[in-house]
C-alpha cells in the first residue's frame, strides 16, 4: 500500500487544489511525467507500472465525453474486465477534488461491475466525501470495505489508514467512523482494536461511536468498563449513553445496580427519556417484580411522559408472566382508552399468560378479539397456543392447531416441533413423537439437539434403551454434539431398565472424558443407586461430586435422604437435612416430606409432628403429600380428630386436598362405623371442588350396605348417576348383592337394568355376581330369571354359574330345570360332570 502513497505524494498538492473539471485528472496519464526509476525502487513494495499504460491512455481519451456517459458506454464495458485495482486507484486520484465523480465511479464499479476496490481507493473516497461532510456516503464506503476484509482485519486497515493518509485533515474522523462501522456490523473486537489505535495516536472518539460499542457490549460484563472508558476520556455521556447502560444492566438482571444508577442520575438533574423508563419496567417485569415496574408509571407522569405502546406491552407481558391475567386485561383496556392500538405483541403476551395457567379457552377468546380487530395470528400465537394445550395434557388439540398452521401456510420450525414432541413424550406417546420426528425430516427440517434430547428422554422414561441408543447414534452421525441432557437420557434409561452397572460404567467414562460439568448427571446416578438400594454407592458418587468442585443441589440431598430413609438410617437422613444449610442449600417441602414418610414407616408419630412443626418455623409450606402422610398415619393409630384437624388446616392454607386424603379419612370413619362423618366428608369434597373417585364411593356404599342402609346407598348412587359422574360397575354389584341378601329380587332386577341404562357393557361377571348370590340363598327361581336374561343378552354361561344353579335346583327338587340346564350345557360345550362336582 505504501507504493500508492508514494505516488500520491507526488500528485497530491498541499493544500488541496480547487475542484478540477469532471474527470479532468485523467489527463495526468499523458501530461505528468513518471517518477524516476530509482525513486520507485526505494519503495519496499511491488513497483507500480509506468504511467504510459494502454488502458489508462484509452480511458483518458474517452473520458473527455463526460464521466457518466463514459461509464455507461459500451467501450467502458469492454475495458472494465481489464481494469486492475491500480488503474482505479489512479482514476480516483485524478478525481480527488470532485466528490460526486469519485463516489459515482467507486459505486458504479462496485455495484454494477462487481469490482473489488483496494483499501487505498476506499480510504481515498472516504476522505474526499468526509471533506464534503457526506457522512452517510462515507459510512457506505467503509461498510463495503469492512464487508470485503472481514473479521480480524482492523490491524491491517489501521496500518493502511495511518501510513497512507497520515496528516490528512479528516483522518481522525475516518478512524472514528471505521470503528463505528465495525461496531455496527457487530465485529466488536475489531472496533476495540481501532479504539486502541486511536487512543495511541491521540485521536478523540466520538460519543456516537462509544454509544454504538456500548450497545454491542450490553450483554457482556465489559459494558461497565466501556462506560468507565467513556468517562475517563473526557467525553461527556449523553442521554443515549445512560439509556444504553441502564438497559444493559436490566438485561443482565443487575436490577439493583440499574436502579441505583438511575437514582444517582436523577440526583444530578438528569432527565430520563421514556426509553430508559421502559427498559427499567421491562427488567423488573421479567424478574417478576411487577409492582416495582408499575411504580415507573408514576415516574413517567412526573416527567410529563405518557405510556406508549412499548410501555403497555411491557406491563401486559410482565403481568402475564406472573399470572395476573385480570390486571393484564385491564392494562389492555387502558391501552385502548389511551387510543393506542394493541398489536400482536400485546395479544401474544396475553395468550402466553393464559396458556401457562392452563386457561387455553381464555387464550382462544383473546385470539377471537385479536382477529376481530383485524390482526392475523402469527407463528408465535399458534406456537404459544400449542404449548398451552400440551401443558394442559390435551395433545389432540395441540396437533389440531398444528394442522391449522399448515393450512394457513405457516412454516413449521424447530420450536413448534419441539413443543409438540415434548407434549407427546410427557403423555407417554413416544411412538407418535417418533413419527413427528420423521415428519420433520420429510419436510426438510433436520432435527436439532433439543428434538433428539426430548425424544431420547421420552424413550428413557420407558426404559427403551434400544431406541435411546439409536437416537444417540443418529444425533452423533449428523455432527450434533451430545449435551448433558443426551447423556442424562442415556443414564436415566439404563437405570430405568434395571441396568445400573452399565449406567455406572457409562457414568465413569463421562467422568474420565471430563464430559460432566453439571450436577444434573450426578443426581441421576445418585437417584438410580438409591432406588436399587445401593445407598453406599450413592454416597460415593456424592463424594465424587464434591471432589469435582461442583455444588450439590437440593435434588442431590433429597435423593440421599430418601436412600437413608429406605434403609432405616433415619439419624443419618436427619443429619444430612440439617447440614444441607451449611452448603448454602435450603431444605424444601420435598426434603421434609421424604423424612416424614421415613418416620411414618417406623411409626414414630412424635417425630413426624416435630418435623412438621419445624417446617412451619422455617416458613416451609407443606404440600398435599406431606399432609396425606400425616393424616394416613394418624388414622392408622385411630386419632381421627387430629387427622380431621390437619384436613381443616390444609383448606385454611389454600392447599387443595386431593381425593386420596379424603379417602383415607372417609375409610377410617367408616371403619369406626361413623357414617355420618364419612358422608359429611363426601359433601365437603364436593364443596371444595374435589371430585370423589370411584374408591370414595366404594368405601361409603360398602359401609352403608354392611350397616343395612341399602336404600341410602342406592339413593347416593342414583344422585351420582344423574349428575353424570363416572362410576365403577362394582358399586352396582355391592348394592345388588345387598338386595340379594335381603331377598329383594325386584330391586335387584331394577338396579341391574339401571346398570345397563347407564351404558355399562354387561358381561358374564355381572350376571355371576347376582346368580351366584341368589343360588347361595336358595332363591333358585330368581336365579333362573337372571339366567334367562343372560341368555337373551347373548352371553353364554360358564361352568361356575351352571354348577351353582344345578346345586340350587337339586336342593329345591327342581329336576326339570336340572335336565334343561344339562341340555344347554351340552349345547354350549360345557363339562356336565364338572358342573355337578363329580370330577
Amino acid at each position: 500500500m505504501n507504493h500508492l502513497f508514494r505516488w500520491w505524494r507526488i500528485l497530491r498538492p498541499r493544500p488541496l487544489l480547487p475542484k478540477p473539471s469532471l474527470f479532468s485528472g485523467f489527463a495526468l496519464c499523458s501530461e505528468v511525467t513518471a517518477p524516476e526509476e530509482d525513486e520507485l525502487q526505494e519503495h519496499s513494495g511491488p513497483i507500480l507500472p509506468r504511467l504510459r499504460d494502454p488502458i489508462l491512455d484509452t480511458v483518458a481519451c474517452l473520458i473527455k465525453v463526460g464521466a457518466r456517459r463514459f461509464l455507461s458506454s459500451n467501450r467502458f464495458s469492454e475495458l472494465v474486465s481489464s481494469l486492475a485495482p491500480y488503474h482505479v486507484d489512479r482514476m480516483l486520484i485524478s478525481l480527488k477534488g470532485d466528490a460526486d465523480s469519485s463516489y459515482y465511479l467507486f459505486k458504479c464499479l462496485r455495484e454494477q461491475h462487481g469490482f473489488r476496490h483496494s483499501r487505498f481507493s476506499c480510504f481515498l473516497v472516504a476522505h474526499v466525501l468526509a471533506r464534503e461532510k457526506r457522512f452517510r456516503d462515507v459510512l457506505w464506503v467503509l461498510r463495503s470495505l469492512v464487508e470485503k476484509e472481514g473479521v480480524g482485519s482492523a490491524t491491517l486497515l489501521c496500518e493502511a489508514l495511518w501510513n497512507e493518509f497520515r496528516g490528512w485533515d479528516c483522518n481522525d474522523l475516518i478512524f472514528d467512523m471505521l470503528a463505528s462501522v465495525y461496531s455496527r456490523t457487530e465485529l466488536v473486537d475489531d472496533a476495540l482494536c481501532i479504539l486502541f489505535k486511536m487512543r495511541a495516536l491521540g485521536f478523540h472518539v466520538s460519543i456516537l461511536t462509544y454509544n454504538q460499542l456500548l450497545y454491542n457490549l450490553r450483554h457482556t460484563n465489559m459494558v461497565l468498563e466501556m462506560y468507565a472508558e467513556i468517562c475517563s476520556s473526557g467525553i461527556v455521556p449523553d442521554v443515549h449513553t445512560y439509556t444504553i447502560l441502564i438497559d444493559a444492566l436490566c438485561k443482565q438482571k443487575q436490577l439493583g445496580q440499574a436502579l441505583a444508577f438511575f437514582q444517582e442520575l436523577r440526583g444530578i438533574g438528569y432527565r430520563p427519556c421514556i426509553v430508559t423508563l421502559n427498559s427499567l419496567m421491562s427488567g423488573f417485569c421479567k424478574a417478576g417484580s411487577v409492582n416495582t415496574a408499575k411504580s415507573f408509571l408514576r415516574v413517567m407522569l412526573y416527567y410529563g411522559f405518557f405510556p406508549d405502546r412499548c410501555t403497555y406491552n411491557t406491563l401486559i407481558h410482565g403481568l402475564s408472566l406472573v399470572g395476573s391475567m385480570d390486571e393484564a386485561m385491564d392494562a389492555l383496556k387502558n391501552m385502548k382508552l389511551d387510543k393506542i392500538k394493541p398489536d400482536l405483541i400485546s395479544y401474544n403476551s396475553l395468550i402466553y399468560g393464559f396458556a401457562i395457567l392452563g386457561m387455553v379457552e381464555e387464550a382462544e377468546k383473546v385470539i377471537g378479539i385479536m382477529t376481530g380487530e383485524g390482526l392475523i395470528p402469527n407463528y408465535v400465537t399458534y406456537t404459544t397456543l400449542i404449548n398451552g394445550y400440551c401443558r394442559k395434557g390435551d395433545i389432540k388439540e395441540g396437533l389440531r392447531i398444528r394442522e391449522e398452521m399448515i393450512l394457513r401456510n405457516f412454516q413449521m420450525n424447530h420450536v413448534t416441533y419441539g413443543t409438540l414432541l415434548n407434549g407427546l413424550c410427557r403423555q407417554g406417546l413416544v411412538h407418535d413423537a417418533d413419527r413427528l420426528l420423521k415428519e420433520m425430516v420429510t419436510l426438510g427440517l433436520e432435527p436439532d439437539q433439543i428434538a433428539y434430547c426430548i425424544l431420547m428422554n421420552g424413550y428413557s422414561k420407558q426404559g427403551n434403551m434400544q431406541k435411546v441408543n439409536q437416537l444417540f447414534g443418529d444425533m452423533c452421525s449428523k455432527g450434533i454434539v451430545p449435551n448433558a441432557f443426551a447423556h442424562g437420557a442415556t443414564l436415566y434409561g439404563l437405570c430405568k431398565s434395571g441396568k445400573l452397572f452399565e449406567a455406572m460404567n457409562y457414568f465413569e467414562s463421562l467422568i474420565n472424558s471430563e464430559a460432566i460439568t453439571d450436577v444434573f448427571l450426578y443426581n441421576i446416578m445418585i437417584d438410580g443407586c438409591v432406588k436399587f438400594g445401593y445407598v453406599s454407592e450413592a454416597v460415593k458418587i456424592y463424594e465424587q461430586l464434591i471432589k469435582a468442585g461442583l455444588t450439590p443441589s437440593m435434588v442431590t440431598i433429597n435423593s440421599l435422604i430418601f436412600g437413608f430413609c429406605k434403609i432405616g438410617s433415619l439419624v443419618q437422613a436427619r443429619e444430612l437435612l440439617e447440614t444441607s444449610e451449611s452448603l448454602g442449600l435450603l431444605p424444601n417441602e420435598i426434603s421434609y416430606t421424604i423424612l416424614l414418610d421415613g418416620y411414618c414407616a417406623v411409626g414414630d408419630t412424635e417425630m413426624m409432628v416435630q418435623l412438621f412443626n419445624q417446617m412451619e418455623e422455617k416458613a416451609i409450606q407443606p404440600n398435599v403429600i406431606t399432609y396425606t402422610i400425616l393424616v394416613k398415619k394418624l388414622c392408622e393409630q385411630g386419632n381421627l380428630e387430629k387427622s380431621f384437624h390437619f384436613l381443616r388446616e390444609m383448606c385454611r392454607k389454600g392447599i387443595s386436598a386431593d381425593p386420596v386424603v379424603y379417602n383415607v379419612l372417609i375409610k377410617s370413619f367408616c371403619d369406626q362405623h361413623d357414617l355420618r362423618m364419612a358422608i359429611y366428608l363426601h359433601d365437603e369434597m364436593l364443596r371444595h371442588g374435589v371430585m370423589p373417585s370411584p374408591a370414595t364411593y366404594h368405601v361409603i356404599i360398602n359401609s352403608l350396605c354392611l350397616k343395612g342402609k341399602v336404600e341410602i346407598a342406592e339413593e347416593l348412587l342414583d344422585s351420582r348417576v344423574k349428575q353424570g359422574v363416572a362410576l365403577d360397575k362394582r358399586l352396582f354389584h355391592l348394592i345388588m348383592s345387598a338386595y340379594c341378601i335381603r331377598r329383594n329380587i325386584q330391586k335387584t332386577v331394577v338396579l341391574f337394568n339401571k346398570m345397563k341404562e347407564v351404558g355399562f357393557r354387561i358381561s358374564i361377571a355381572d350376571y355371576s355376581v347376582v346368580i351366584n348370590r341368589l343360588c347361595k340363598r336358595n332363591l333358585s327361581y330368581s336365579a333362573k330369571v337372571f339366567f334367562v336374561m343372560m341368555l337373551r343378552d347373548g352371553i353364554s354361561p360358564d361352568e361356575e354359574i351352571c354348577s351353582n344353579l344345578i346345586q340350587s335346583f337339586e336342593r329345591g327338587g327342581d329336576l326339570n330345570s336340572v335336565n334343561a340346564l344339562q341340555a344347554k350345557m351340552i349345547q354350549c360345550n360345557l363339562d356336565w360332570f364338572y358342573a355337578r362336582g363329580e370330577i
